[in-house]
């Protein structure tokens, strides 16, 4: 019958077990119902046999108990016929049929393996690293043995080691239990026996934590020294380098050697104690194996070992000498550039300068004539070659390149050369034609003089008048900020964020622009790409309106601006209405009005003034949009707060001419 007691042979890892009482020894001579109970089937407790008559779906008989949690069990069984598939198995820590570690033997159709598994919430997962071929027959006696300690498991099969494998599910507390899927088979034994740690597995256990904790100790020895070198490495470096007058001594090279040759000394102890340890475990590692001498494998990995530590005793010696010695030398912080130049840098730049090669200032001049002008003299900014376009004006082109050169690469000089030309001093109408400034020369090919005609050069090719062009982005942003005086022109500077453009008066010029994050408005008025930088798009879209309509900079400096403007006359306000109108235009558009915008523009400012005096009148209240300066509650100024915004939204606001 069943019993629990009987004498053990000897175990998968060969230890004995005449001094481990048995969970459970199992003959199935009896059904004992204290031990067994049956889930599902047609099982029967026969001829000292416990057999499975009718195949079925994982047809199951589980102990009362459960077994401990690391334990050993042989089961002796033999695999009938009857099933298509012929698994047989068992389960381990099992609850309710729904979770359980798994380990079973199939037939197949002709290909028989062990299997490792496991099942959560009724459902079974079968990993591929749990799967080895097995010789599994029918009708013929078959013993399975596995050891479950923590997450390991180890199969054998018929005395033979089959599988260690990590059960990827947590263990828990469950039964045991015995079962067949798809087919039938009949179980003669069944052992269970707790896994018990040897005193050697103890000692092992001791050793390795011990080393453990001397290589711990070791390495942070190892990391105090590093950061000590670490430390010396950079007074050193700071007094080479930022302390003045530099010096490449004064002690603190002397000690960085030192400090750097002291740690390379302790990781070469670190080396030499880890090669160690690694020799020592060896006999440790190779002692389960049944024929230790006989391995090659173990002989192989003991004489790596010994050269090893040989190799790294040699080095701690090395590292020993090296420490004592004296001088100045040490590892620095990132490249050692050298302190002179080789010179081909210049060379390169005396060869793209070189009035032998006027590549370069014909490039120069004909993108500082496009921001002049609007359209560049080769029209194809980014080919300037054979496969580009043309020059529309090639002698004014040369004569402007061999200018800049023989100036000395002077940029105000050509600037200068080309604003106070009559060509550029030209008016953008028809009117403009034939616009001469006292001291030009007629001889002077800056002086341009077609026949002009709006039907024969539409384009405006020969600049018989100044092209209509609107302001760049950044002139737009630094325009609202210097409309008050408070652009601030400082020179150099930190990049500023984008989020920042209409809060500080910095100019444009120092606003960060990447593809990803740009100030709006120098986005809507197609500033710079961050990807090119030849030549720009212009663009017309309701959103450039909508920016001067209703930014905050916009309102905030058209409030301003009033203030200033009303102070400009007498003092407190002005004695009327066209005063400040004139002033307003001359500053915002760079014009005086003519008589009828004038008479617009003071009804505007009556009725507005009307209709913010009277709150019966008043329909909508803009109360700020945002802006950091608050409206006036003068009726009358705030109408004039008003004008200057609407000025600011004047197409000619942000349109050269």
């Amino acid at each position: 019958g069943s019993g629990q007691g009987d004498a053990a042979g000897p175990l998968p890892n060969g230890r004995g077990t005449d001094t481990v009482t048995p969970f459970l020894d199992e003959n199935f001579a009896t059904h004992n119902k204290d031990i067994w109970k049956i889930l599902s089937g047609d099982w029967a407790f026969e001829d000292q046999k416990l057999k499975l008559k009718t195949p079925g779906h994982f047809v199951t008989i589980t102990t009362l108990a459960n077994p401990p949690q690391d334990f050993q069990a042989t089961v002796k069984y033999r695999t009938l016929t009857g099933g298509s598939i012929g698994s047989v198995g068992l389960f381990f820590d099992m609850v309710e049929l729904k979770d359980a570690q798994a380990v079973y033997t199939s037939l197949g159709t002709g290909n028989s393996a062990v299997q490792a598994f496991h099942r959560r919430n009724g459902a079974e997962v079968y990993p591929a690293a749990g799967s080895v071929p097995a010789s599994v027959k029918v009708n013929e006696d078959t013993t399975l043995e596995i050891t479950a300690r923590g997450q390991e498991l180890k199969i054998w099969l018929n005395g033979e080691l089959k599988l260690t494998y990590a059960m990827p599910t947590p263990r828990q507390p469950g039964r045991f239990a015995l079962w067949c899927h798809a087919g039938v088979a009949e179980f003669t034994s069944l052992k269970i026996v707790p896994f018990e740690v040897s005193v050697e597995e103890l000692r092992l256990a001791l050793r390795t934590a011990e080393s453990d904790a001397a290589l711990a100790a070791k390495s942070i020895e190892v990391a105090r020294a590093d950061a000590v070198a670490i430390a010396a490495r950079i007074a050193a470096e700071v007094k080479k380098y930022v302390a003045w007058p530099p010096s490449a001594d004064g002690g603190q090279a002397t000690a960085a050697s030192r400090a750097e040759r002291l740690a390379t000394l302790a990781k070469a102890e670190l080396e030499a104690l880890r090669a160690e340890q690694q020799l020592d475990n060896i006999p440790f590692e190779i002692s389960n194996l049944k024929s230790p001498i006989s391995n090659p494998k173990s002989e192989e990995a003991r004489k790596a070992a010994e050269a090893k530590l040989i190799a790294a005793r040699a080095a701690v010696e090395a590292a020993k000498t090296n420490a004592a010695i004296e001088d100045t030398t040490y590892t620095p912080f990132g490249p050692t550039y050298p302190t002179t130049s080789t010179g081909r840098r210049l060379a390169l730049a005396n060869w793209v300068t070189d009035k032998d090669n006027p590549l370069t200032a014909r490039v120069a001049v004909n993108h500082i004539w496009k921001r002049h002008f609007g359209s560049a003299l080769v029209p194809s900014v980014a080919n300037f070659g054979l496969n580009g376009k043309p020059p529309t004006h090639p002698a004014l082109l040369d004569w402007l390149a061999v200018e800049f050169m023989e100036s000395g690469w002077n940029l105000k000089h050509l600037h200068r050369l080309i604003v106070t030309s009559a060509t550029y001093r030209r008016a953008s109408g028809v009117e403009g034609f034939g616009l001469r400034v006292e001291g030009q020369t007629a001889t002077s090919p800056l002086t341009l003089n077609p026949q002009p005609s709006t039907q024969s050069d539409p384009d405006n090719r020969f600049y018989w008048r100044a092209n209509t062009r609107r302001m760049e982005a950044e002139v737009v942003r630094d325009t609202l900020w210097w409309l008050t005086n408070g652009l601030d022109r400082t020179f150099s500077g930190q990049e500023l964020e984008p989020s920042a453009a209409d809060t500080t008066p910095r100019r444009s010029l120092y606003i960060r622009i990447t593809p990803d994050d740009q100030a709006t408005m120098l986005e809507l008025f197609d500033g710079p790409s961050a990807a090119e930088c030849f030549e720009r798009t212009d663009s017309i879209m309701p959103q450039q309106a909508l920016a001067l309509a209703n930014s905050q900079l916009a309102l905030t400096q058209s409030r301003l601006l009033a203030r200033e403007l009303s102070r400009a006359t007498t003092g407190t306000a002005p004695t009327s209405d066209a005063d400040f109108i004139r002033s307003a235009f001359e500053r915002v558009l760079s014009r005086s009005p003519q008589p009828d915008e004038l008479a617009k523009t003071e009804a505007f400012l009556q009725r507005q003034a009307a209709t913010l005096a009277d709150p019966t009148k008043l329909t909508r209240t803009p109360t700020g949009l945002n802006s950091t300066v608050p409206p006036s509650t003068d009726p009358k100024q705030r109408a004039r707060e008003n004008l200057i915004h609407v000025l600011l939204n004047y197409h000619e606001f942000v349109t050269i001419r």
